[in-house]
């Protein structure tokens, strides 16, 4: 009996949820407070006191709205690494039968419509320069309904806000999709809203949970942003002395004297005031006479130094890393805490048989390792080697030469965006790449590049001789981004 009543309860709560949903779709509102209504018209010659109304009645102005309690259902957070899987997902999740109610919780980065805050390339200046536009933004306060990861589109069409209008369509979400940084930093959660009690959370690749709090929860600091935020501090007090309280003014010069002991720091304040107990000889150290000869033949007209233009530059605002390091330094450790955690780790559990068959057949699978170029020379790609020219010229050979004999597409990955610059440097300048170009057309992962290179290099392959894609190992297209 306990069951059944506990399941008549449930049932009862999800037909409220369902009537609130309907009631809030039609741009109804319900209240508890009941309401007379006069169906029948006033006769002729009534008294004005009948035509009264009741003396429970009220207004739409005057019901007070702040005691609803705000509509929520239980919802999936799922978390992962990068949003390009969670795009992934996504797409896979629109084959199925299922249509539950998705959003998914990007940064700024990703959603913001504007054109004069997507072309920064730093989040903290987007987050900087978000804040400063939202008063005066046409796109922000405008409601947008949601479709997945085609919202800045929509949200570029309707002028609205993709990044607000997420957050705002969190409580009727059933599924949430959302990188590590938003679930996993205290403050960012409370900026959207999410609350993990009562809720089912997903961590994709949890091997990455560590590597991202540490980052999350640290902060650096260098002597430039100290300087420049200790001068602005000054200038700050100087200018607002007499309009702060004397409480504000006390939080301010806190401030102040931490930001300014900092820089001191960084300075060298510490050696210079052990100087006098240590030996150190102040007298400068010989020159010798090829160091004089240099020193003296110094041009009498030196040439300038090319002007720098800093007229589109941007720079961030120290005292925001100032303000990320204070509150990083202030974690104590006693404040952690730990939880019940339920760990699954498919891949460290044994497998017995694997197979495939709905990707490839097996007549579509060979796996080779290459030792030696054309010349029977032996490959040496170590770590010192990866500067050799000519050990990128033989492997640039020898990629040209697979190539030619495999249809369609050929993708190459490299261990880093900077090796994989180093290594189109080379072949561009010995015509490797040229010759590439004749026989494919090829296709190179960039830092920060969107997803349809994938798309693009895939139509490509499928037409006349194919296309080449060199991709980065840990980048968009590789482990499944």
């Amino acid at each position: 009996m306990r069951i059944k009543d506990d399941a008549y309860d449930k049932l009862k709560t999800l037909q409220k949820v369902k009537e609130k949903l309907a009631d809030a779709n039609a741009g109804f509102i319900k209240h508890d407070r009941k309401r007379r209504h006069i169906d029948a018209e006033s006769e002729e010659g009534s008294d004005l006191a009948e035509c009264a109304p009741p003396d429970d009645y009220a207004s739409d102005e005057e019901v007070d709205l702040g005691n609803e309690q705000p509509l929520k259902v239980v919802k999936v957070f799922y978390a992962s690494r990068t949003h390009s899987q969670l795009e992934q997902l996504l797409d896979e999740l629109k084959k199925t039968r299922f249509a539950p109610r998705v959003v998914t919780a990007a940064s700024r980065q990703t959603l913001c419509a504007n054109d004069s805050v997507r072309h920064l390339k730093f989040s903290h200046l987007i987050n900087e320069k978000c804040m400063e536009l939202r008063k005066g933004c046409g796109a922000e306060g405008k409601r947008l309904k949601l479709d997945g990861k085609e919202v800045f589109d929509r949200g570029k069409q309707l002028s609205a806000c993709p990044y607000f209008s997420t957050r705002l369509s969190l409580p009727l979400c059933q599924l949430v999709l959302l990188p590590y940084q938003v679930v996993l930093h205290a403050s960012t959660r409370a900026a959207w809203g999410i609350d993990l009690k009562g809720n089912v959370l997903v961590l994709d690749e949890a091997h990455n949970v560590l590597e991202t709090l540490g980052s999350l929860y640290s902060a650096e600091v260098t002597s430039v942003s100290t300087t420049l935020a200790l001068s602005l501090v000054r200038e700050y007090i100087d200018i607002y002395r007499s309009r702060l309280k004397a409480k504000n003014l006390m939080y301010v010069k806190q401030i102040l004297a931490v930001v300014a002991a900092i820089d001191q720091k960084f300075h060298g304040f510490y050696v210079r005031s052990l100087k006098s107990k240590v030996n150190v000889s102040k007298q400068p150290a010989a020159q010798s006479g090829i160091a004089k000869l240099m020193a003296a033949k110094k041009p009498a007209n030196p040439e300038p130094a090319p002007a720098v233009d800093d007229k589109n530059r941007t720079y961030p605002s120290p005292l925001f890393t100032i303000k990320g390091f204070l509150e990083a330094l202030s974690n104590r450790c006693e404040d952690g805490r730990i939880v019940d955690c339920l760990s699954r780790a498919g891949v460290e559990s044994g497998i017995r048989r694997f197979t495939c068959s709905h990707v490839i057949d097996d007549h579509q699978l060979l796996a080779l390792s290459i030792a030696q170029n054309s010349r029977n020379e032996r490959f040496t790609l170590t770590y010192e080697s990866r500067n050799n020219v000519e050990c990128v010229r033989s492997v640039a050979e020898t990629l040209l030469m697979l190539a030619r004999e495999v249809p369609n597409g050929c993708v190459a990955f490299f261990t880093s965006y900077d090796y994989l610059s180093q290594f189109l440097s080379v072949i561009q300048k010995n015509g490797t790449m040229r010759k590439c170009l004749l026989k494919k057309e090829l296709f190179v992962e960039s830092r920060g590049a969107s997803v349809d290179i994938w798309d693009r290099f895939a139509a490509a392959a499928r037409i006349g001789d194919g296309a080449i894609l060199f991709a980065v190992a840990g980048g968009k297209l590789s482990e499944g981004d």
